[in-house]
C-alpha cells in the first residue's frame, strides 16, 4: 500500500514530504486491510486503533502518519525504541543502516523468520517478512516472541 504524496524533489527531507488527499487512498487502504486480515485471530482486537490511523487521520506530513503507525506497532510489541527524524538530507549514511533505496528491509540477511499461521495458509506457503501488521493481526501479543 502506498500513501500518495504531493510533488517534491529528490532531496526533500522526509519531515517535509506532504500527503496528497486528491484520491480516496484511505478508503482503499482500509478495504485492503479488511480483505487481508478480517478473518485473522487478532484483527478485531486491534481494528479500532488501526482504523483510526488509516481512516480518521488527516496528517499533512507523511512522517506524522509514519510515526502514528510506528507508535501503534511499538505499543503492541512493548518496544522501548527511540525514533529520530532527520532534519536535513544526509548524503552519506555509512554509520547507519541506510534503507532509503531499499525495496525490502532486512537488517540480518540470511536470518530466517520464525513461521506463524497466516490467513491464507491453506492456499499459500508461509510468506516471511510480510509486515508487522500481518504478524500482529495473526499473533497478537505473541508477536514479540517471534521477533526475538
Amino acid at each position: 500500500l502506498i500513501v500518495p504524496t504531493k510533488k517534491r524533489t529528490e532531496h526533500t527531507p522526509v519531515k517535509d514530504v506532504r500527503i496528497s488527499y486528491d484520491t480516496d487512498w484511505q478508503k482503499l487502504h482500509w478495504k485492503s486491510f479488511e480483505s487481508a486480515y478480517r478473518s485473522s485471530p487478532y484483527f478485531e482486537y486491534y481494528e479500532d486503533r488501526l482504523r483510526a490511523i488509516v481512516m480518521n487521520g488527516k496528517e499533512d506530513f507523511l512522517v506524522d502518519l509514519n510515526m502514528k503507525s510506528f507508535e501503534f506497532i511499538r505499543d503492541i510489541l512493548n518496544l522501548e525504541t527511540e525514533v529520530m527524524v532527520c532534519e536535513t538530507y544526509v548524503e552519506d549514511l555509512q554509520r547507519f543502516f541506510d534503507v532509503r533505496n531499499s525495496d525490502h528491509l532486512n537488517p540480518n540477511p540470511g536470518h530466517e523468520c520464525k513461521s506463524y499461521i497466516q490467513v491464507f495458509e491453506g492456499k499459500l506457503p508461509f510468506q516471511q517478512n510480510l509486515s508487522c501488521i500481518d504478524l500482529i493481526c495473526n499473533e497478537g501479543p505473541n508477536s514479540i516472541n517471534l521477533l526475538t
